[in-house]
């Protein structure tokens, strides 16, 4: 670190100053860093990457006050038949590949939550309806392309969604 327009030597306790910024920066990241490890714990719906459906209602409640944006609903329509077919493992195999797939592809301003059994809430910040159905056909061509592999066999996720506006 240097101070602009002049070597630190310049300034009387200037490199103590800039190390000791530098410290608390450091500290700073990692006080972030196990805050957000902490708020995923509270949070996070069992070992999926996404939130449960309180912390989910809770965050669409707060984060949207006074904002547009837009809620979409996914859901994993052939959970049924993956159970009868693959057991219990591979439900949970098949939800948290969905749940992967939809955290790892949307904006750090959007939101994922599990709000029912193969049900999943996006919050879409600051997206108007045509955006949001944009986005959802990309989310959803990504669910396609991206198969689940159960023992290995290919398992197709079938997903539908619906949209709707979220008024400030």
């Amino acid at each position: 670190l240097t101070i602009p327009g002049g070597a630190p030597s310049a300034v009387p306790g200037a490199r103590a100053l800039l190390e000791e910024i530098a410290t608390l920066r450091e500290r700073l990241d990692e006080a972030q860093k196990e805050l957000a490890a902490m708020r995923t714990k509270l949070t996070a719906d069992g070992d999926l990457p996404v939130l449960r459906k309180g912390a989910f209602e809770r965050a669409l409640g707060l984060g949207m006050e006074g904002n547009r944006g837009c809620l979409a609903r996914v859901s994993l329509t052939n959970l049924g038949d993956i159970l009868e077919t693959h057991g219990d493992e591979a439900t949970d195999g098949a939800l948290r590949h969905l749940a992967s797939l939809l955290a790892g592809h949307i904006r750090d301003t959007d939101t994922v939550g599990r709000v029912g059994t193969g049900t999943f809430g996006i919050v879409l910040a600051y997206a108007d309806v045509a955006g949001a159905d944009a986005k959802m056909a990309r989310l959803i061509a990504k669910v396609k392309e991206s198969p689940f592999t159960w023992t290995g066999a290919e398992v197709p996720l079938i997903v539908t969604h619906t949209i709707a506006p979220i008024a400030p």
